[in-house]
């Protein structure tokens, strides 16, 4: 019987402590690069933008070379580090060019992150290839 009822007890404790990396992602991320500010901010709708100097690229939905475009973002939870595919999608033609990266959580607010704008996705983060960010929403 205490078998039992440490099973009944213990089962739902366990489904709290679960916590999805995918909604940790969630929210503005800010970053400083060479004394410069910017923000990265991944909704819950699979939408990303960044801003830099008041500027947005990505979203839902934003102009670029006269047309235009969306930017989403998946994420494989399950590799190590955490892959971060950012992908920029022509509205009209539904063509897609993906951004791969890495993330790997320092806490729940930090977090490092690395991507390679042309090739092959990031192995490991360099100083060349990332960037420290704290979610500050």
């Amino acid at each position: 019987m205490k078998k039992l009822f440490l099973i009944v007890l213990i089962v739902p404790l366990l489904s709290f402590c679960y916590q999805t990396t995918t909604n940790n992602f969630t929210g503005r991320w800010a970053g400083n690069e060479k004394g410069q500010v910017g923000f990265i901010n991944f909704d819950t709708n699979g939408f990303v933008e960044f801003e830099i100097n008041g500027e947005i690229l990505g979203g839902k939905e934003f102009i670029m070379k006269g047309e235009k475009h969306q930017m989403i973002y998946e994420i494989d939870q399950t590799k190590d580090p955490i892959e971060v595919d950012l992908i920029m999608v022509h509205i009209a033609s539904q063509e897609q060019k993906k951004l791969p990266g890495i993330a790997k959580f320092i806490t729940k607010d930090k977090m490092v992150f690395a991507m390679a704008f042309e090739g092959d996705r990031p192995t490991n983060f360099t100083q060349e290839n990332s960037i420290n960010l704290k979610k500050v929403e």
